[in-house]
């Protein structure tokens, strides 16, 4: 991946009311290339194809502004593009201010397979994890697999007036892999409304309407009615009080992760003084033989 910007942007649709579309939190994309392990326990490969039968995915905010994400789904495997298992690449960094890249410390808290803790490896990439699910020496034996991810990063959402408003990658891309049924959560802490929402879904051909977002008491749920094909997002964007949440001050981050800026602004600073103070002498100079003259 070279272009941060293509891993930082994308469309989404507007609120349903007065409210701007804004920058994405913490994403995560899901491919499948040449990885995998041993199958513990497997059913018939169904004639479709390699594929997600059905995903679920949960978002949970914290108060502390971290974000606990579960991922489960279910994956038909035939060994032709999932090898050794899926490959999960979490997108570890975000727009901080000025435009600034800050990293978002993805962390992995656990991997499972058919009910089992399953062995990983991670590979940190300029911008992402790619987290490969499985054993470097087994191949998965064609089937269908059923697999849990769970994980938590620094959440990404923009504070304005006394609210936070944040945009939640649910899915992500899955390589080419058809999803036959996605469900995603989006869950609050207790006492914590949602005031405004919206849902984002595309690449669910011939139906109408191709998703549903119900309102629930700890949250948002939305669930595609349709296959999501290749080329496909889904996001859920919301707004919620910000009271009784930890401040979300990003200038913390900024100065720990680039300590070099206070240095460049002190001397953009004294730069900006030397160069007015020059400015006034010769404004001053100008005036006094425009005097005498």
């Amino acid at each position: 991946m070279k272009n941060p910007n293509r891993m930082l942007s994308f469309s989404i649709a507007p609120f349903l009311s007065k409210s701007s579309a804004f920058v994405a939190a913490g994403a995560m994309a899901l491919t499948f290339p040449l990885f995998a392990h041993e199958a513990v326990q497997v059913t018939e490969v169904a004639p479709n194809g390699e594929r997600i039968l059905a995903l679920e995915s949960t978002h949970t905010i914290k108060r502390d502004g971290r974000v606990d994400v579960e991922v489960e789904f279910d994956l038909v495997s035939e060994g032709i593009s999932v090898k050794r298992g899926p490959c999960l690449n979490l997108l570890k960094v975000y727009r901080g201010p000025m435009g600034l890249v800050l990293d978002n410390g993805v962390e992995v808290t656990g991997v499972w397979r058919n009910g089992a803790p399953e062995s990983y490896f991670e590979d940190e990439k300029e911008f992402e994890t790619a987290l490969y699910v499985g054993g470097r020496d087994r191949l998965l034996e064609p089937g269908n697999h059923s697999y849990r991810v769970t994980y938590t990063m620094q959440g990404d959402w923009r504070k304005a007036g006394n609210h936070f408003m944040g945009a939640f990658d649910m899915v992500g891309a899955f390589n080419g892999l058809p999803i036959e049924k996605a469900v995603a959560h989006l869950k609050f802490p207790e006492g914590v409304s949602v005031e405004r929402f919206s849902s984002s879904v595309t690449g669910i051909a011939n139906s109408s309407p191709a998703y549903k977002t119900t309102q629930v008491v700890d949250g948002l749920r939305v669930e595609t009615n349709g296959v999501m094909e290749k080329d496909r997002s889904f996001f859920i964007n919301a707004i919620w009080p910000a009271e009784s949440f930890a401040s979300r001050s990003q200038w913390v981050h900024v100065l720990v992760q680039h300590p070099r800026l206070p240095v460049t602004l002190f001397a953009a600073i004294l730069l900006s003084a030397l160069l007015g103070f020059v400015l006034v002498r010769i404004f001053g100079r100008s005036r006094a033989v425009t005097a005498v003259a």
